[in-house]
């Protein structure tokens, strides 16, 4: 799952989508918990603007300046990272954020509006704290940043307009995918490699992740030599588990001649969370036969976690829980009312704790790792009968409350370190 590879200045801290987990391996340093602070200076030090007003906004003001600050070759689509070639915003400029420092002086007057943005919105933020230092005092984020477009483009049609890519296959979320499926037929491609298939090594967030229905599997490093398998007739969707192995499958079929290829964005993983208002043909497309679900923070139930009728449970290991561990990317800080069982201790500590087997039990973690997964199982096996996953993990419920609309109130469930005592203390 975690690729270890990964430069700073190519990737973009997230929720959902780019695992957290990979990321954080990859940069093997604070940037985590820095990040953690970004969201101080929004609408005190810039402003923040969600997807949904900016097109809007940006008519309004023909002499602002629409700045997008990764790298440039996450801005013209050939970042060697492929999974984050993703587009960018029509009539944009671009200058990494490494580099906004020292090129001020291609910047409007520092009262003409300029408004950033990134993938996730993390270097924009950077971008927009380091302008207000820099005496500009019309700056404005964009929330969520080109990521959030694709994971809810069916809700953003204002934005279809804005979005200009050079890479020849399309990208699709869930819910674009339901009224595909209705409209005409898909082909679904698995191209997953046969290793994660093999039962005595396959992990349990392999099991959560399921498959799509009907879809046919031929792993991506595998496609050339069986391209007959494939149709030329109607639209092929990529699968897989996350968004990168989906992008080299459908750069190769673009290779061997396919014209209507298409990923799903974020893969599987974009698909575990979603409600069935949410994704309506989600029952008829994917599967997955695990015990326990997840769900996303727009579905977790606060007025039943303060009258404890659903319990909380944080599974991270105890150093990271009270903030001290070596790393410290993973000092996130505490869920409120959560209680604290560490995944390897699940077995032997659930029992005491007295919760009744049907009580709705929430795990959460740092995000979407193994131990989460396993920690669900452990408790399914116990005979526990309502167990959830969620998906945000501790730093995606910051992220998604300061980046998705409707979500604002859940910024204070996550409890800085300087306000909570080591356990025992």
């Amino acid at each position: 799952m975690n690729r270890c590879t990964v430069l700073l200045n190519e990737v973009d801290l997230r929720v959902v989508n780019f695992r957290l987990a990979f990321l954080i391996t990859a940069l093997g340093c604070a940037f985590a918990l820095r990040a953690q602070s970004k969201y101080d200076g929004d609408n005190t030090r810039y402003r923040t603007i969600s997807l949904e007003e900016l097109p809007a906004a940006l008519s309004k003001s023909p002499e602002a300046l629409l700045l997008d600050v990764r790298t440039p070759g996450e801005f013209s689509d050939t970042s060697h990272w492929t999974s984050l070639n993703i587009g960018h915003l029509k009539g944009a400029a671009n200058i990494d954020d490494r580099e906004v420092g020292r090129r001020l002086s291609e910047l409007p007057d520092r009262n003409r509006p300029i408004y950033l943005y990134c993938s996730h919105s993390q270097r924009s933020r950077r971008v927009g704290n380091l302008l207000a230092d820099s005496g500009y005092t019309n700056v404005i984020n964009v929330n969520g940043g080109m990521s959030r477009y694709w994971n809810e483009q069916d809700r953003l049609p204002m934005m279809d307009g804005l979005i200009e890519r050079s890479v020849g296959y399309g990208i699709v979320n869930p819910n674009r995918l339901c009224e595909w499926t209705v409209q005409r037929p898909v082909f679904f491609l698995d191209v997953r490699p046969d290793s994660l298939f093999e039962e005595v090594r396959r992990p349990e967030w392999m099991n959560a992740y399921g498959s799509i229905t009907g879809s046919t599997r031929i792993p991506w490093d595998h496609l050339s030599e069986a391209k007959d398998r494939i149709p030329r007739d109607r639209p092929i969707v990529v699968v897989a588990n996350e968004t990168v192995d989906e992008t080299l499958a459908a750069l190769e079929l673009q290779q061997l001649g396919f014209t209507d290829v298409h990923i799903l964005f974020e893969g599987l993983e974009s698909l575990i969370d979603l409600s069935v208002e949410r994704c309506p043909c989600k029952d008829r497309i994917w599967k997955s036969e695990v015990p326990y679900s997840t769900i996303g923070l727009d579905r977790l139930d606060s007025s039943a976690i303060l009258a404890g009728t659903t319990v909380v449970i944080d599974i991270r290991p105890t150093d990271e829980y009270d903030g001290i561990a070596k790393t410290g990317w993973a000092n996130l800080g505490r869920f409120r009312i959560a209680r604290h069982v560490p995944a390897a201790e699940m077995k032997d500590r659930m029992g005491s704790l007295g919760i009744a087997k049907e009580t709705p039990v929430v795990l959460v973690g740092r995000t979407m790792e193994e131990d989460l997964f396993s920690a669900a199982r452990t408790l399914t096996d116990m005979g526990y009968t309502q167990v959830k996953i969620l998906s945000s993990g501790i730093w995606g419920i910051r992220w998604e409350a300061h980046n998705l609309p409707g979500l604002a109130a859940w910024d204070t469930w996550v409890i800085p370190y300087a306000k909570v005592k080591p356990q025992g203390q």
